[in-house]
């Protein structure tokens, strides 16, 4: 099933101006109209372009200055009054390490994509969000998408139910 993303808002979140030319081409490609996307070359830039423009996705990169993705990640997710906290969010990187994908996942990223990218890795993980959503999971320490992607069964004690610690 081919999806229209004509319509879907994208705030691209990278620090090399030539990589968000490319992301943007990019996602142009996979049909994502120009005028719907914004960019920033940080956190905090993100954070200011979200005042005055509110993305249905983000997609950002890990290692930015001053603010990085994973920082980025962790204060939208964790501020608990902001609708944006819900938002899908893609991390695209170069850094694709199990020790990034992991810390990525564990500060709330929904999809995570490994540079170099093509149209159709793109697409797939836009995709991914559309189809399989995960439910939201707020604790002290954590926001963000559930973080297992598996409906297996589990002999052990569930904790998760109300009134167990």
């Amino acid at each position: 099933m081919a999806y229209d993303f004509s319509k879907i808002s994208i705030l691209l979140v990278e620090d090399n101006a030539y990589m968000r030319h490319l992301m943007r081409q990019l996602l142009v490609a996979v049909g994502v109209d120009n005028e719907w996307m914004r960019e920033a070359s940080d956190g905090e830039a993100a954070f200011e372009i979200m005042q005055s423009f509110v993305p249905d996705l983000i997609i950002t990169d890990l290692h930015m200055s001053p603010m990085d993705g994973l920082t980025m990640i962790r204060q939208i997710r964790m501020d608990r009054d902001n609708p944006l906290s819900f938002i899908p969010i893609i991390v695209c990187t170069g850094h694709a390490a199990p020790r990034h994908i992991f810390a990525s996942r564990d500060a709330g990223a929904t999809e995570f994509l490994a540079k170099p990218v093509s149209p159709e890795a793109i697409y797939e993980r836009i995709r991914e969000v559309v189809e399989s959503p995960r439910p939201f999971v707020r604790t002290d320490t954590y926001a963000g998408p559930d973080r297992r992607r598996k409906n297996e069964p589990f002999d052990g004690e569930d904790r998760r139910k109300s009134g167990n610690p």
